[in-house]
């Protein structure tokens, strides 16, 4: 594990935790099996919440990100303070909503890919073309240091433009 770094001077934002320099942001990438009861008026409204919530407290806590779900699986990108992203991702692999909670990539980064959004969520781009099939679930844990890097990718490019929540 990477040795917690100290607490440098920090810009603050209205309403919310120190805002960090870059050199401090910590990234953790990870997919999780859904529990979700099957449905999609059911999956709407639990996302619907999970933004809701996820938003308000990421806010507070300086945490930056972007979520994905199929009917299966999360993917999920938080940033932030090693303190801050590591108790929300403790939070995260309790959470009954999830199962096989797999980390693909976690360390320090330079910069925040998703700065302007407490949780943005991205939706899948349409039925043929899933962000985290059953498929690219397996190969992506498979080879974990270099598929973190392409599931940011993947959510910066299907993240619509347009006003952050």
């Amino acid at each position: 594990m990477i040795p917690a770094k100290a607490a440098p001077a920090s810009i603050h934002a209205p309403d919310s935790k120190p805002l960090l320099k870059s050199f401090e942001i910590y990234r953790i990438v990870y997919f999780s099996r859904s529990a979700l009861v099957a449905g999609q008026s059911c999956w709407t409204d639990a996302i619907r919440d999970i933004l809701a919530v996820s938003r308000r407290n990421n806010r507070a806590a300086g945490i930056t990100g972007a979520l994905t779900f199929n009917d299966r699986h999360f993917a999920q990108i938080l940033e932030g303070s090693r303190a801050a992203v590591a108790d929300l991702f403790q939070k995260i692999a309790n959470d009954p909503r999830h199962t096989e909670v797999a980390v693909v990539e976690e360390g320090w980064v330079e910069e925040r890919e998703f700065a302007a959004w407490a949780m943005a969520y991205i939706e899948e781009p349409d039925e043929d073309e899933t962000l985290i099939s059953s498929q690219r679930l397996g190969e992506i844990i498979a080879s974990r240091s270099e598929h973190g890097t392409a599931i940011v990718d993947m959510m910066k490019y299907h993240l619509r433009e347009g006003e952050p929540e």
